[in-house]
């Protein structure tokens, strides 16, 4: 019996991510495709040239929060089996209070594993979020850009796709 095919049912998934990216994409980076540039970015700032792996997935957001403390803070919701960081971003205006009563969105996105675009879309979101006061001045993102670290690591090293 053969293997259902899954591509539909993630799809919708990656779709949704893809255009939340578009709506949040800055000015002017949609006529030279979803990279403005190729060009090594600053120190602190993520370049979309490659999908990263687990631990750069999790560094990224860690840069995120350091450089966005006012808003922006990383919070370690596990360790995997074999020992990762499961990296939640939290952005907003309650970020660090206890109390919240503002509305939330979560992203979970790359829980498989094995779809690194939807962690590079979930990173791409966070950047836009931290970067447009207006994406998160009445709401407050929870962003969890790699949700299975050991897959996502086996993927990097034995690609299902060659």
């Amino acid at each position: 019996m053969e293997a259902p095919d899954m591509t539909f049912r993630r799809s919708p998934i990656i779709l949704v991510l893809a255009l939340v990216c578009v709506v949040l994409m800055p000015p002017g980076a949609s006529s030279g495709g979803i990279v403005p540039s190729v060009a090594s970015p600053p120190p602190g700032q993520l370049a979309f040239d490659r999908y990263h792996t687990p631990e750069e997935t999790a560094a990224a957001l860690r840069d995120l929060a350091r450089a966005h403390p006012g808003f922006a803070k990383t919070h370690l919701l596990a360790k995997s089996p074999a020992g990762r960081e499961l990296t939640l971003l939290e952005i907003g205006p309650e970020t660090g209070k206890s109390a919240k009563s503002l509305p939330a969105v979560f992203v979970a996105a790359n829980m498989e594993g094995t779809v690194p675009l939807a962690g590079e879309a979930a990173l791409w979101l966070a950047r836009s979020v931290c970067e447009k006061a207006e994406t998160r001045s009445d709401q407050t993102w929870y962003i969890l850009a790699c949700g299975n670290p050991d897959a996502a690591a086996r993927y990097f090293d034995q690609p299902l796709r060659r």
